[in-house]
């Protein structure tokens, strides 16, 4: 979701299945479908789910993902959010604790390079998707915990680099 990398499965046992599915999907998926696949049991605890389903043409049962991102080379943390809302798929994006920049949100059926921001428009979907990403992660907390982090860690490579600056 993050990425809207492509995602292609070929197994045998399923050879009529050659179709492309717009259910929003994440990496955490991939382990929970092998497992499912090969005929073994998942361990307790996966966040992710399999994707069998979409392979046998029946619905996943989840209609959002969410995702978060913090690095070293980037200046704040992000985070996203993506679901189907008035049977449209639209993407969050939040960056840092929310304060500091106004969230983007991308309808990602009509336009699926990103190109045009409708969260003025849209504020109903913000709204709710947001409402949503929040059940899932207290991004203000965490990215106000990251920088934090952040911070502590630059002071203490400063403070042991006399020479840095050079």
């Amino acid at each position: 979701a993050s990425a809207s990398v492509p995602m292609v499965i070929a197994d045998g046992r399923f050879p009529d299945r050659r179709s492309v599915s717009t259910t929003p999907t994440q990496l955490i998926d991939i382990f929970p479908t092998i497992l499912d696949l090969a005929g073994v049991a998942a361990p307790p605890g996966l966040d992710g789910l399999s994707l069998r389903p979409l392979l046998e043409g029946r619905t996943l049962g989840r209609e959002s993902v969410v995702s978060q991102f913090h690095g070293d080379d980037i200046a704040t943390s992000w985070f996203l959010a993506v679901g189907v809302f008035d049977n449209a798929t639209f993407k969050l994006i939040r960056w840092g604790n929310g304060s500091h920049h106004p969230p983007l949100l991308f309808d990602l059926d009509a336009d699926p390079n990103e190109d045009s921001d409708l969260s003025s428009s849209r504020p109903d979907v913000v709204a709710a998707m947001d409402a949503m990403l929040l059940g899932v992660v207290d991004y203000p907390a965490v990215a106000n915990d990251v920088a934090a982090y952040d911070y502590r860690s630059l002071a203490a490579w400063t403070d042991q680099t006399p020479n840095w600056r050079d």
